[in-house]
């Protein structure tokens, strides 16, 4: 929507389970900045008042940026034109709130159940339960079992457009019968994203029931998914529940005008932007393909976009679940501390992370048992994503085979590290990437805001993105090579403005850092040996590019996919540790 006068301050509001974080955006010089951003731990109790840690973070921020936020009543003040106090928009995001039980309907399972889970598995939801079309044989046990569950949300999809209705048409007939039984305050929503034919159908028996929702169907054809506009129902349905039992966040919701999501939906909204930006100038580290990680205290989000495809994961945290963790990942965990340890060891140091999710290790052999634990986390979910998304190739062992050029972390595990270090050893060894990719650090949580604020004033977010706000760790190069370890694979020349920054060989097995401080941009020439991939189209195949500086600056990660580590217990140990040494410690 276009505007005279553009928007002078936003503040922006993530709610954690962990932290609540706030951040104030402005204008200077005729391009919008962050002010400033601030958090608190967020307060819960059984009310799911939320209120307390927003203030507690509001109140920081004022100190921070000598601007008034609240008012005497410790309300948020809302100005409706450029003033010296208060905001004119607030953009809200939260991962707070009792996932809703949901309930997925549909006819097969390599078919529209599988493209139900997987929208069911971008979102804060609880899938209790899936039932294909075997269920319909037996109607009555059937709407015995939906009682049983007691969903909040039932997903019904199904079908192609335009082809045979009989079996979802069932589908309508139990979930009326199903509604009638119910009281209208155990109503659930119904979300209808099956064959279109049977949209009038769905609207004249269900509507009078029970709340209806009617999204586009997300397998229109087979093979073709399409879950965008069924996420854009879902969330908005999250939620309305989620503030229908928080009046704290129901008034949050009033201040900032229904400009509110779950944080999953609209992180997926933003990288899927970058995504599409291609090699715009003001963004042009974030292009030909983008993931996002965010590793919080309560779930693990993934997200990832490049060219048409794209997708997001929400998984909960191992919370409690550390038991149930298998000898083969426990000894994973082991391989990857940098100290001589044992199996029973790790159990007693995560026991205390898994019952408080919100803490961070405190002696350095929590530390190196947590960081190894991160690995293993973020490992599973990758491989989960790629489950679910195949285009995203990426296995345990080989590691990430897309080439994509940028990847955004947040979360306090990367961005409360001791070193710099820790938090890129812990991102390569998970990731294991390939090609030339900028690792970028959202230190602020501000790229799900940016999936809010860019339909408000979409000049934002470009300005944001392209300023300090976002830190860039490192651009890493992942050369791919099956020659012993030892041997040259790449040769590479750096230069700057000031001339030669380094120019030699890479030799398999290695992990070398090259300073470049954040400012400073340099062109790096590359030379792979035959057999060597870099990711510009075929192995052996270089060329030259740009890149900018970051708090690593280059590292190049030539230890091999997967990264070879020495068996012998001491040996590892040294191994770990010369690679940290190599990039700061």
């Amino acid at each position: 929507m276009s505007k005279e006068v553009p928007i002078s301050t936003l503040l922006g509001i993530d709610i954690g389970w962990v932290q609540t974080r706030v951040s104030l955006f402005g204008i200077k010089d005729r391009r919008y900045g962050m002010v400033g951003s601030q958090k608190s731990q967020t307060t819960l109790d059984p009310t799911l008042d939320l209120g307390g840690g927003v203030v507690d973070a509001l109140r920081k921020l004022e100190k921070q940026v000598n601007y008034a936020l609240l008012d005497g009543l410790q309300k948020i003040i809302k100005a409706s034109a450029v003033k010296s106090r208060g905001v004119q928009q607030v953009a809200l995001t939260t991962t707070v709130g009792r996932w809703p039980r949901t309930v997925l309907m549909g006819l097969n399972e390599k078919g529209s159940l599988r493209a139900g889970s997987v929208l069911a598995e971008s979102l804060p939801i609880d899938l209790v339960e899936s039932f294909g079309m075997g269920a319909l044989v037996e109607q009555t046990k059937m709407i015995e079992q939906l009682v049983h569950f007691h969903p909040e949300i039932l997903i019904l999809t199904g079908g192609e457009d335009g082809g045979d209705a009989g079996l979802m048409q069932n589908w309508i007939d139990v979930l009326r019968i199903y509604c009638r039984l119910l009281p209208l305050s155990l109503k659930p929503t119904i979300l209808f994203a099956g064959n279109q034919a049977l949209e009038a159908s769905a609207k004249r028996h269900l509507e009078p029931l029970s709340r209806l929702r009617i999204a586009p169907n997300v397998q229109p054809v087979v093979g073709e998914v399409d879950l965008l506009p069924a996420q854009v129902a879902l969330d908005q349905e999250i939620f309305r529940i989620w503030k229908k039992n928080s009046p704290s966040l129901a008034g949050l919701s009033f201040l900032a005008n229904d400009n509110e999501g779950t944080t999953s939906f609209y992180l997926g909204r933003s990288v899927r932007w970058l995504a599409r930006l291609g090699d715009s100038r003001q963004v042009n580290h974030y292009h030909d393909g983008v993931l996002a990680i965010d590793l919080g205290g309560g779930s693990t989000t993934i997200s990832a976009a490049r060219g048409d495809d794209a997708g997001t994961l929400l998984l909960p945290e191992f919370n409690g679940r550390f038991e149930v963790l298998d000898e083969d990942s426990i000894e994973y965990v082991r391989q990857w501390v940098g100290s001589e340890i044992e199996q029973k060891q790790i159990f007693d140091l995560l026991s205390p992370l898994g019952i408080f999710p919100g803490i961070l290790p405190e002696t350095r052999s929590e530390l190196a048992v947590f960081q190894a634990m991160i690995r293993l986390r973020l490992q599973q979910a990758l491989a989960k994503f790629a489950e679910n998304h195949p285009w995203l190739d990426y296995d345990r062992h080989r590691g990430l085979r897309s080439c994509l050029k940028s990847m955004i972390i947040s979360g306090d595990v990367f961005t409360q590290t001791p070193t710099k270090a820790h938090a890129l050893l812990m991102l390569l060894d998970a990731i294991q990437p390939w090609g030339i990719t900028t690792l970028v650090l959202d230190r602020h949580q501000l790229l799900p805001l940016m999936g809010i604020v860019g339909g408000l004033e979409p000049v934002l977010p470009v300005h944001i993105l392209d300023s300090s706000a976002f830190e860039t760790l490192a651009t890493v190069i992942s050369p791919v090579s099956n020659a012993r370890v030892g041997k040259t694979i790449l040769t590479l020349e750096v230069e700057n403005q000031t001339g030669t920054l380094f120019s030699g060989e890479i030799k398999q097995g290695s992990l070398t850092r090259i300073a470049l401080p954040t400012g400073n941009t340099a062109t790096i020439t590359l030379h792979p040996k035959r057999g060597t991939d870099i990711g510009m189209g075929e192995p052996g195949l270089g060329g030259s590019v740009e890149i900018n500086g970051g708090g690593l600056g280059l590292v190049i990660d030539a230890r091999g996919r997967p990264i070879k580590m020495v068996k012998e217990d001491e040996a590892r140990v040294n191994q770990l540790q010369a690679w940290s040494q190599e990039l700061g410690g």
